[in-house]
């Protein structure tokens, strides 16, 4: 069973974009920076580690970390992009570019890579509505050391932000950059 974290904005809300612009989808970018404190898989005492990865889950798509080998607080700074549909305007109406990102939850698992075995869980959590989450408006952002529901106090550090439009392509092949 996931922990999930409660949505509450971070910062107070910032002006909308000027209404006419386009209603295209916003974009959810996590970057997923570090985990620490893993459930150790592999080995006894002080050589004790994990090779853990990271699954991001919004919607219908997924994204999975590279592996990291032999660690118990891994290192990522790996991004990733997810798009956002703007809800409604309000009253039943179409969707605005001043209208804010629908709700949208956003999965996060940590996982043991055992090659050919079936990899095991080293923990899970969700955030159940993420624009919330990081503020409720275009070009919020948050960044947070997100709880596993795990038998430690495992966590991953993740930078998360929603914003308005769609993500250049430029940006999407870049390095990551973290922003906060």
């Amino acid at each position: 069973m996931a922990f999930v974290l409660p949505s509450k904005p971070s910062t107070p809300a910032k002006a909308a974009p000027a209404a006419g612009s386009a209603a295209g989808p916003d974009t959810l970018e996590v970057t997923v920076v570090r985990a620490r404190n893993l459930v150790p898989t592999e080995g006894k005492g002080d050589k004790a580690y994990s090779s853990a990865y990271v699954v991001l889950e919004c919607g219908k798509k997924k994204f999975q970390t590279k592996t990291v080998r032999r660690s118990l607080k891994p290192s990522y700074d790996q991004r990733y992009y997810f798009a956002l549909p703007r809800s409604g305007g309000g009253g039943g109406g179409a969707a605005t570019a001043a209208s804010p990102p629908a709700a949208a939850a956003l999965a996060v698992r940590v996982l043991h890579d055992y090659n050919l075995m079936s990899d095991v869980a080293l923990g899970a959590c969700a955030i159940d509505d993420v624009a919330a989450w990081c503020g409720g408006r275009p070009r919020g952002e948050r960044s947070a050391w997100l709880p596993l529901a795990a038998p430690t106090d495992a966590k991953v550090l993740a930078g998360i932000a929603v914003q308005a439009g769609e993500v250049r392509a430029a940006r999407r092949g870049g390095a990551p950059t973290p922003w906060w």
